[in-house]
């Protein structure tokens, strides 16, 4: 039986368009877009972070394809000059708070503001690492000072100078695009400063407001490192020293020898019972696409092909179709 669209949706960016122009109260549109009450923005109630920056960039994308939908560029650009004014005056104090945009051009975040938004049974983040948090676990209140959007991550950052290079692309001509481009420069330079750690050749997987660094290694690095390469905040010889990090901290093969993905966090949680192994050693599909433009990018052509073949077996073999996720007591390292 043949299925049959409505014109909107038949191709997607046109859909994409829809979306985003003529559905503006779609649930997940409201916060994407950054609604405003009063002098806030309201954030999704789920990943509210990430979800307001990959909308624009999607955005983006959609006009770097129907670069002749005036109507679009004036939208989005109307409403990422709005974002980003409310980002500079939101209030880093608020608990569960929208993101900050700091003097270095960078943003804050609350911790599980982003995809890893798992918390601990008193409400503080799993991605602040133990070590940090030891004499606060039982302490009455104290998971509000970890729940206000005072922490840098790589990956909402990395989509923030993502969304900013759109948003100067988009605007070539404007008054605005000056003012994107000095932001989108200074964030790249701030960025590296950050977040680059040169000794272990790896992303600082979250920096605290006091400059206390976690050096765990990540897919949130990953992810990252994949959406900057084309903005050339690293060097050819810094993006070869990272992915020989992933090969030997992150990259997970099946029984069959063949490589398959990469862990979330390398971490001794290796089983998973439940939400405190939920971003912990488990390799989730969503983060291979990333692995797989690095790797390209390094020219590891037998990585990705493996990982391609193992994924297609998986998918066959045991319902990955489905988006199972895969401990890593199921693979060898």
């Amino acid at each position: 039986m043949k299925i049959v669209l409505p014109a909107e949706e038949a191709d997607e960016p046109a859909f994409t368009r829809h979306l985003i122009l003529k559905r503006p109260q779609a649930s997940w549109s409201q916060s994407v877009f950054s609604v405003p009450l009063g002098e806030k923005i309201v954030p999704n109630r789920d990943y509210p972070s990430d979800a307001i920056l990959l909308a624009f960039i999607a955005a983006g994308e959609y006009l770097i394809r129907k670069s002749d939908d005036e109507r679009m560029r004036s939208a989005i650009l109307t409403r990422a000059e709005f974002t980003i004014n409310r980002f500079a005056t939101n209030e880093p104090e608020l608990i569960d708070g929208a993101p900050v945009l700091c003097d270095d051009s960078l943003l804050t975040v609350v911790p599980w503001h982003s995809w890893i938004d798992t918390r601990r049974v008193n409400g503080i983040s799993r991605r602040i690492p133990d070590s940090w948090c030891e004499d606060d676990i039982g302490a009455i209140g104290a998971q509000n000072d970890y729940n206000k959007p005072k922490y840098r991550l790589p990956e909402i950052n990395a989509q923030w100078i993502k969304m900013l290079s759109h948003c100067m692309k988009q605007s070539k001509g404007d008054d605005t695009e000056e003012r994107y481009r000095a932001l989108r420069a200074n964030a790249c330079k701030s960025f590296k400063e950050v977040f680059w750690n040169a000794e272990a050749g790896n992303i600082y997987n979250i920096v605290a407001p006091d400059g206390k660094k976690d050096g765990t290694w990540g897919s949130p690095a990953v992810v990252a490192v994949a959406m900057l390469l084309d903005e050339h905040v690293f060097t050819e010889n810094e993006v070869d020293l990272f992915v020989s990090g992933i090969k030997k901290h992150l990259l997970m093969y099946n029984k069959d020898g063949l490589p398959f993905g990469i862990l979330v966090k390398e971490s001794s949680k290796r089983v998973y019972f439940g939400d405190e192994e939920y971003h912990e050693a488990m390799v989730w599909p969503r983060d291979t696409p990333y692995l797989i433009k690095i790797l390209r990018y390094a020219g590891e052509v037998e990585l990705v092909q493996g990982i391609l073949r193992s994924n297609l077996k998986h998918q066959m073999d045991e319902g990955f179709v489905f988006y199972k996720s895969f401990s890593a007591r199921m693979a060898i390292h």
